[in-house]
C-alpha cells in the first residue's frame, strides 16, 4: 500500500526523539558547567571556612567542632526522610507531564514531613548529648549542631525541589555561595575584633549563615515555582511518595552514616585531636566527589525526564556521558592531591600534617 505524504514513517517518528535526547544532553552539558563554576567558587569559600577554623579553634577546638559536625552530617539523612531525592525526581516527572496539583501536593507534604521530623531527630539527640558530657565544651557545641538540623534539612529540600526543575545553579546557590560567604564573614568578623572563639561559638556563627541561607532558598523558590503550581489544590498522594522513601532513607543514610563513622568513633573514644585530622583529610579526599556532585546536580532530574517520556535510548547516553565525564576529572585530581598531600594538610596547621596516610587511604578508596 502507497503511503499517503502524511504518512509518519520510521525516520520521522525517530528524529524528534533524538532530537530531544540531544536537547537534554545540550542542556546537561550548560547545567553542568554553570554548576560547576558554583561549585568552583564554593569550594574556595568552604576552604576559606576551615583554614579560617582549624587556625583560629586549634587542633583540639576543632576537632569538638568537627566531632558535632559529622553527627549532624549523619543524622541529615534520616531527618529528611530521604525526601530531598524523591523531590527531585517527582517534581521532574510532575513538571514534564504538567501534573500541577500533585507537583503542589509533594512540595507541601515534603516541607512538613522534614521540618517534623527534623525536630523530633534534633530533640532527641540533644536529649542524649550526657554521652559526650565527659569533655568540656562537647555538649554545648553538640547541642548548638542539633539547632542547626531542622534549618540544614530545610534548606537542602528547598535546594533539590529547585534542582527538580532543572536549576541546579540556583538551586545551590544558598548552600553553595550564600551560606560559606556569611559564615566567612562571620569568621572574620570575630577575629577583627579579637575575640576568642569556642567550638560552640564557631558552630552558633554556623547556625545563623545557614539561617540566612534559609532565608534565601525559600524565597528563590517562591519566585520560580510557575502559577498554576502555586494556584492547583494539593494532590494527595501520600501513600506513593511513602513508599518511595522509605528504600532512599536506607540508602542514603547508610552512605552519610559510612563517611561520619571514623570520626565518630574517634570523638567517642575522646581522641577530639585525631578527629579533627582525619576531618581535614576526608575534607581534602571529598574533592574527588566533586566532578560527581556537579554533573549529579543536573543528571537526576534529566534522567527523570526521560524516563517519564520513556526516552530509553537517551537516557543511556546520557548515563554514559556522565559516567566517562566523571572519570576523567576525578582520576587527574587524585593524582594531585596524593603528591601534594602533606603541604595541603599543614596549610589548615602543623599538627594536621599527621593526616598524610588517612588521606591516600581516603582518595583511593573514593577513587575506587
Amino acid at each position: 500500500m502507497t503511503r499517503g505524504p502524511l504518512a509518519p514513517t520510521g525516520a520521522t517518528v525517530r528524529r524528534p526523539r533524538r532530537l530531544l535526547a540531544r536537547a537534554a544532553g545540550s542542556e546537561m552539558v550548560r547545567a553542568t558547567a554553570g554548576t560547576l563554576a558554583l561549585r568552583v567558587v564554593s569550594l574556595g569559600l568552604v576552604f576559606a571556612c576551615q583554614l579560617l577554623l582549624t587556625r583560629t579553634l586549634g587542633a583540639h577546638g576543632y576537632g569538638l567542632y568537627a566531632y558535632a559536625l559529622a553527627w549532624l552530617n549523619a543524622l541529615i539523612v534520616p531527618a529528611t526522610l530521604g525526601s530531598e531525592r524523591l523531590v527531585v525526581r517527582q517534581v521532574a516527572v510532575y513538571r514534564a507531564t504538567a501534573d500541577w496539583p500533585s507537583w503542589r501536593g509533594v512540595l507541601e507534604w515534603a516541607g512538613r514531613s522534614v521540618l517534623g521530623a527534623a525536630l523530633a531527630l534534633a530533640l532527641l539527640a540533644a536529649a542524649g548529648a550526657w554521652l559526650v558530657a565527659g569533655r568540656a565544651g562537647a555538649p554545648l557545641v553538640f547541642w548548638t549542631a542539633m539547632a542547626l538540623l531542622p534549618v540544614l534539612a530545610l534548606v537542602r529540600l528547598a535546594q533539590y525541589a529547585l534542582q527538580g526543575m532543572r536549576l541546579p545553579v540556583l538551586g545551590q546557590f544558598a548552600e553553595g555561595i550564600l551560606h560559606p560567604l556569611v559564615f566567612v564573614a562571620l569568621l572574620v568578623a570575630a577575629r577583627v575584633a579579637d575575640r576568642s572563639l569556642s567550638a560552640a561559638g564557631a558552630m552558633g556563627l554556623n547556625v545563623a549563615a545557614t539561617c540566612a541561607a534559609l532565608a534565601c532558598s525559600l524565597e528563590l523558590l517562591r519566585r520560580v515555582v510557575p502559577r498554576p503550581v502555586r494556584e492547583a489544590t494539593p494532590g494527595r498522594r501520600v501513600d506513593a511518595w511513602s513508599r518511595s522513601v522509605l528504600p532512599l532513607v536506607v540508602a542514603g543514610g547508610l552512605y552519610a552514616v559510612s563517611g561520619q563513622v571514623p570520626i565518630l568513633v574517634l570523638g567517642a573514644l575522646g581522641g577530639t585531636e585525631a578527629a579533627g585530622v582525619l576531618s581535614v583529610a576526608k575534607r581534602l579526599s571529598d574533592l574527588l566527589l566533586f566532578p560527581t556532585i556537579a554533573a549529579g546536580a543536573t543528571l537526576a532530574p534529566t534522567l527523570a525526564g526521560l524516563w517519564a517520556t520513556r526516552d530509553t535510548s537517551g537516557f543511556q547516553r546520557t548515563l554514559t556521558t556522565f559516567t566517562r565525564g566523571v572519570a576523567g576529572v576525578a582520576v587527574p585530581l587524585a593524582l594531585v592531591l596524593l603528591l601534594l598531600r602533606r603541604p595541603l594538610l599543614e596549610a589548615f596547621g602543623a599538627p594536621f600534617g599527621a593526616g598524610a596516610g588517612a588521606l591516600v587511604i581516603l582518595c583511593v578508596g573514593q577513587v575506587v
